[in-house]
């Protein structure tokens, strides 16, 4: 379950983990990985990434790939298997060839949980992000060796309920929160809030998406090569679950009004989307659902790519 993956463009490969059912009935979990080649001929063993005794659970695993010394950092969240309840965010270093390191508990306070992880090359850091007491978003700076820089840093403190970060950088002088956040009963909003490298908040959290209906399950990228920011988010639509996104550039704020759709509810819903950057754009990819729970459901993707001028290259012979 819940796969998550970070490529390796020093070895031309893949990091691959996700959820494995070890008792085989629902009940316990642990996080598991494997190294795949970039065309999947002869991948790693599969290896044991997250795995705490009994009553311990791994869920929600995240990967990121250090550049500079040609690491991967894997978080997770360890659940209760006994309460069903969040205990503390884990992370563990795993080499280039898939062998892990040390696991390192990062959190036990507060029911932490939905944690993601991103590398900022510029700073050679990782930074997690999660929530705490279902209301605040935190993080923490790991060095590339996965020991603390500095813990606990406050992202949010909100009054009402926020789940679901995800982090962004622009692999220089800023990372990017969002997050989706309870405004009443039945509706959520997505916010954001820029940080700098050292993990300082930078001006006031931001909406993203306040409109009316319901925005959740947000992911972000950003295009260094342009400086700008893509936040996409599930949105209830009347005609179903759509995918919408914005954006903007690295140290402004989006009009919440100038979001677009990625994905139209019309046959059925598009849910739980993903998204990564290229040169110029970025790809999107979302979960596709009929309304029907016994119809088939699908996973798609777009490219979604902001007006770009290509110009021709001209030699001259002398």
């Amino acid at each position: 379950m819940h796969p998550a993956v970070a490529y390796n463009a020093t070895d031309d490969e893949y990091l691959v983990v996700w959820m494995y059912d070890i008792s085989g009935d629902g009940s316990r979990y642990d996080i598991r990985g494997r190294v795949i080649p970039w065309n999947c001929h002869d991948p790693g063993a599969s290896s044991i990434i997250g795995n705490l005794v009994y009553p311990y659970d791994m869920w929600n695993p995240a990967v990121a790939w250090g550049t500079i010394h040609d690491v991967y950092m894997v978080t997770w969240d360890v659940y209760s298997a006994t309460t069903n309840q969040p205990l503390s965010i884990a992370c563990r270093l795993v080499s280039f060839d898939g062998t892990p390191g040390t696991t390192t508990e990062l959190t036990w306070s507060n029911s932490p949980r939905d944690s993601d992880v991103v590398y900022n090359v510029a700073k050679d850091e990782f930074l997690v992000v999660w929530v705490r007491s279902y209301s605040d978003v935190y993080g923490t700076r790991l060095r590339w060796d996965g020991t603390t820089a500095r813990g606990d840093l406050l992202i949010n403190d909100g009054a009402v309920t926020q789940q679901s970060p995800a982090v962004a950088t622009n692999e220089q002088n800023r990372y990017l929160v969002v997050w989706e956040q309870q405004y009443d009963t039945n509706d959520w909003d997505i916010v954001g809030q820029e940080l700098d490298v050292n993990g300082n908040t930078v001006g006031q959290a931001f909406w993203i998406a306040g409109r009316s209906d319901s925005e959740m399950h947000p992911n972000v990228a950003c295009n260094g090569a342009t400086g700008k920011w893509l936040a996409i988010w599930q949105r209830a639509t009347a005609a179903g679950d759509a995918i919408w996104a914005s954006h903007w550039t690295v140290g402004s704020t989006p009009n919440v009004y100038d979001d677009f759709q990625v994905a139209f509810a019309a046959f059925w819903n598009n849910r739980y989307p993903a998204v990564a950057c290229d040169i110029p754009g970025y790809f999107v990819a979302y979960e596709g659902r009929a309304a029907d729970p016994t119809d088939r459901q699908h996973i798609y993707g777009r490219m979604w790519w902001p007006g770009a001028v290509y110009l021709p290259l001209t030699l001259r012979n002398h």
